[in-house]
């Protein structure tokens, strides 16, 4: 958790809805890179994976957690795509990582979403419907028990510093 504030809290806006979409969504960086905000549906609280974006060719519908609200409301776009430019995402992407210090595994997002998503909830099921698996063997065998309860709490409270549910993770 601490990583992903310190990351997010060095993020701009042209990275920053991508990794949060990552991180609390879920998603494959390739679906968040053929994603349109037309499909982030803020008011209803899921985003629409369409079939011809994701990874398994089937849709899906992915819970918006309130953190993930809280991140994408003062930047979400009416239409146009969540990374139109993946070269200058990339850059940016890489300017946040380097300022905040953080070392980077391919898919980190997702995969710190199965893991503190099965933490919180409990519920292989319920993680695997959210992330497009037809059933729960993998999380199974590589995500379950990974993380402590608490650490999920406080990656579920990682909101913008405006916020008042900001869970209060130091820096140093």
């Amino acid at each position: 958790p601490k990583d992903v504030s310190t990351l997010l809290n060095h993020a701009d806006d042209v990275c920053l809805a991508p990794l949060c979409i990552g991180f609390f969504a879920g998603l494959r960086r390739a679906e968040i890179e053929r994603l349109e905000w037309k499909n982030v549906k803020l008011s209803s609280g899921v985003i629409i994976v369409r079939a011809d974006t994701s990874k398994s060719k089937r849709r899906r519908t992915v819970k918006i957690s309130d953190n993930l609200k809280a991140w994408l409301e003062p930047i979400a776009k009416k239409n146009g795509l969540v990374i139109p430019d993946c070269k200058e995402w990339r850059k940016s992407y890489e300017k946040a990582r380097k300022a905040a210090g953080v070392n980077w595994v391919n898919n980190a997002c997702r995969h710190s979403f199965v893991s503190y998503h099965i933490a919180m909830h409990g519920d292989s099921g319920v993680t695997a419907t959210q992330v497009g698996h037809r059933n729960t063997s993998v999380l199974e065998e590589h995500y379950k028990e990974l993380v402590e309860p608490q650490e999920a709490v406080e990656y579920w409270s990682i909101f913008p510093p405006n916020q008042n549910k900001v869970t209060s993770i130091k820096t140093a």
